[in-house]
């Protein structure tokens, strides 16, 4: 499916004289309106991509972008990175499967071991989600506790229907002391999203969860593979008894991981694993972490957001706005306002609109990846002093003279 417009009517990385060509979005979305629930916002576009390269991205209209979504960052090494594309090809055509166990579980498994501290054993599944289940079920078997404590939104609010968790605010160490006590299974703590963790939190934890004999439990969705190859238990050299990680493993297919401290049961009764991965994600895991080890992911993603970074609140700087900042991990940086500049999200929601005229898709968080480049950050900086050059000719922004 194409769009109506010609070539030269399509936009590209770069300044375009329009808003994207959205007529092939739009018929998606109206044929879907009553058939697949969920549907884009309607100011936002593109609203259905048709293919990826790298770090760009097309729509089916045709019109090019340069990505910072990466699927939530978990396509570290880049879209249709040839390495993965092709594992999965011979895995295709090998088809083996079925009901049988393979190889590739062990020599995965094998591979995050190596990778990830504090491993003994590795649960490989097709969906965090299930795998974060499965290690809570584990935590309240092996202490014999039922309460679970989580520090910040680890998984989101649906994630935690049907389990009895109570929650804390992420950093807080003396509301966690004062919470945690022998009724507690154990703690779950999203290692870092839009922020790293204040310093000595997580080691605080550590010992709160060591002193009443509780598990430490990492969500590693944001940090696994990416902040360093062991996650954030190497990046801040604490240990979890039971830390998963989401598709980041696998390039963006279909493949989580969980793993579990030595001494922890591997599988107890009411803790089953639940579906098996699939073989092609199994291919596609297998060859990315070999490319993120051979390739030295997380300190190349770190430098180009920490360039970023420093670029952006540079440039807000020098003009003058302090209602504005980039901040966060440096291998997936976010923009962030002032609320009261914000203006309920309108400021954000013109930035966002304002980049992709500049064929920039990006909500806000850069989620790097080994294809994107310096060119990149470059490029980015640049539309970045234009939009910030617009949002201080808005009438009440901070700083303006």
């Amino acid at each position: 499916m194409q769009g109506c417009g010609t070539t030269s009517m399509l936009n590209r990385v770069r300044l375009n004289a329009s808003d994207p060509v959205r007529a092939a979005s739009l018929a998606l979305e109206r044929r879907a309106a009553d058939l697949v629930p969920g549907g884009a916002p309607a100011e936002e576009a593109p609203l259905y991509l048709r293919r990826g390269s790298g770090a760009r991205v097309w729509d089916v209209d045709g019109n090019e972008y340069l990505d910072y979504r990466m699927e939530s960052g978990t396509v570290c090494l880049g879209h249709a990175h040839p390495g993965v594309d092709e594992a999965v090809r011979a895995q295709l055509r090998d088809a083996a499967g079925g009901c049988g166990r393979h190889p590739l579980e062990v020599e995965v498994a094998e591979q995050v071991r190596a990778l990830v501290p504090n491993t003994g054993v590795v649960v490989l599944g097709p969906a965090e989600a299930e795998l974060r289940r499965t290690a809570i079920r584990l935590a309240q078997v092996a202490t014999g506790r039922t309460a679970v404590l989580r520090c910040g939104e680890p998984g989101g609010d649906g994630a935690w229907a049907g389990l009895r968790a109570s929650r804390l605010d992420a950093g807080d160490l003396a509301a966690a002391a004062r919470a945690i006590d022998q009724a507690t299974a154990g703690v779950v703590v999203e290692a870092a999203v839009l922020e790293d963790p204040a310093p000595g939190f997580l080691a605080g934890l550590r010992e709160l969860c060591r002193r009443h004999r509780a598990l430490l439990m990492f969500d590693e969705a944001a940090t696994g593979f990416r902040a360093a190859l062991g996650g954030a238990q190497q990046r801040h050299g604490v240990a979890a008894d039971l830390a998963w990680s989401s598709r980041t493993i696998a390039n963006g297919l279909s493949l989580a991981a969980l793993t579990v401290a030595p001494g922890l049961p591997a599988s107890v009764p009411g803790a089953a694993t639940g579906a098996r991965p699939d073989l092609l994600s199994l291919a596609a895991a297998k060859a990315t972490l070999a490319e993120l080890q051979d390739s030295g992911a997380p300190a190349r993603l770190a430098r180009l957001g920490r360039r970023l970074k420093d670029g952006y609140n540079a440039m807000a700087a020098t003009l003058g706005l302090r209602g504005t900042a980039a901040v966060g991990p440096d291998d997936h940086p976010r923009i962030q306002f002032d609320p009261q500049w914000n203006d309920g999200g309108r400021q954000a929601l013109r930035v966002r609109r304002e980049l992709l005229r500049r064929g920039i898709l990006c909500d806000g968080v850069h989620y790097f990846s080994l294809s994107h480049g310096e060119s990149d950050v470059t490029y980015t900086l640049s539309a970045y002093r234009d939009i910030l050059v617009l949002l201080r000719r808005t009438a009440g922004a901070p700083g303006r003279g």
